[in-house]
């Protein structure tokens, strides 16, 4: 303490050695305290700010995301093809799963998943499912996003003038000029009796229960054991 006195309050004087060491402490203390106490009103001030700001930022980021077209799909209705299962999109890849709706890569190269959307609709995906005999699924996505695929269930009409609804129509395939969606149904005998399903689109109903498509006509053939042949007759026309 005396060597303390004789640094701060020189020259000494009897009496004063003490209120001046007292004031020096003092007004040290308050240096001290002084930045502390600035850094934390800083600090509750400003933290707050940071969060909303945060908040902000990822709001923002999800709107753009949620809101943004997938790239991978052109705007006037041509498809994105897939020939590899791992190209899936991850939404649709868990749909397919579920319905249990396989494909491998060899069949894709030969009937690719295809992902499109049509004038004024809805973004959809058609893909081929093995089975016994090859059918197809459609699924219509939420919005403009990949997400949330819903299986569609088309007008069928397994006999004249009576109607069912079925998620499996046949291997579906999509006209980008023609606005039609073709559904054939497979037989496994050969000669076999086969039916196709023909959908046009209207993108004044585009977003309904089957996003924009209508049943228009119905036709029957045969498949010859060596493919396809062109004995269609019209069973059903509107």
């Amino acid at each position: 303490m005396e060597r303390l006195r004789q640094r701060l309050c020189p020259p000494y004087k009897p009496g004063a050695n003490g209120a001046c060491v007292a004031a020096f402490l003092a007004k040290r203390n308050q240096q001290r305290r002084r930045p502390q106490s600035v850094l934390y009103a800083g600090m509750i001030h400003r933290a707050p700010l940071r969060s909303v700001a945060c908040s902000l930022a990822i709001f923002a980021l999800l709107g753009a995301v949620a809101s943004a077209q997938d790239p991978r799909i052109p705007p006037d209705g041509q498809p994105w093809r897939i020939e590899r299962a791992a190209d899936v999109p991850p939404a649709l890849a868990k749909a397919l799963r579920e319905s249990e709706c396989r494909q491998s890569d060899a069949m894709l190269l030969t009937f690719p998943i295809e992902l499109f959307r049509p004038a004024g609709s809805r973004m959809m995906a058609i893909a081929p499912c093995s089975g016994i005999t090859l059918y197809g699924r459609a699924y219509m996505f939420d919005g403009d996003t990949l997400a949330a695929p819903r299986a569609l269930a088309f007008p069928v009409m397994p006999f004249p003038s009576r109607v069912n609804a079925s998620e499996m129509p046949g291997v579906l395939a999509w006209n980008s000029f023609a606005k039609t969606l073709v559904a054939l149904q497979g037989n496994d005998v050969c000669e076999g009796t086969v039916t196709r399903h023909t959908y046009r689109h209207d993108p004044r109903h585009g977003g309904d229960d089957l996003n924009g498509f209508a049943l228009v006509k119905v036709e029957r053939g045969k498949l010859g054991c060596n493919g396809a042949s062109e004995n269609w007759q019209v069973m059903w026309e509107n």
